[in-house]
């Protein structure tokens, strides 16, 4: 994926086409789609490409605290290590689902432990936790 704010999609058939965009911040979160818009390619003879362009806009209001729960907001797992006598964030060592649960144990700055059954793991734990960025929802 590459950041853009604007796209061309060419050599488009006929019929209707929908389309919706996501943004992805700095932190890997994902956002939900924007709404769809369509575009209906009637006959031979029409336009076959769309354009789509992300404009800026004036950001929200900062939204209030989430008093929510946990959830993940990035797919990267870590071990946990131990270090000068308390828990910190090691390698990556798998992947999990978006929107999944966290638990209340938090190791270093937004990250908490996660049930290892909801890890796709890459590598092996050296510990009985890992952790994954989190924030409440």
């Amino acid at each position: 994926m590459l950041p853009a704010t604007s796209a061309t999609v060419a050599a488009l058939d006929q019929c209707t086409w929908y389309f919706a965009v996501r943004a992805v911040n700095t932190g890997g979160a994902e956002s939900a789609n924007s709404n769809a818009m369509q575009k209906t390619i009637t006959s031979a003879s029409a336009a076959k490409t769309v354009a789509i362009t992300i404009n800026a806009s004036t950001p929200p209001p900062t939204p209030p605290p989430a008093t929510g729960t946990l959830k993940t907001i990035a797919k990267e797992v870590y071990d946990v290590v131990w270090v000068n006598n308390g828990p910190t964030r090691g390698n990556q060592i798998g992947t999990i689902a978006i929107g999944k649960a966290c638990n209340d144990a938090q190791v270093g700055t937004g990250y908490y432990t996660v049930n290892k059954s909801d890890v796709t793991f890459t590598g092996t734990a050296s510990g009985s936790y890992v952790v994954a960025k989190c924030a409440k929802s």
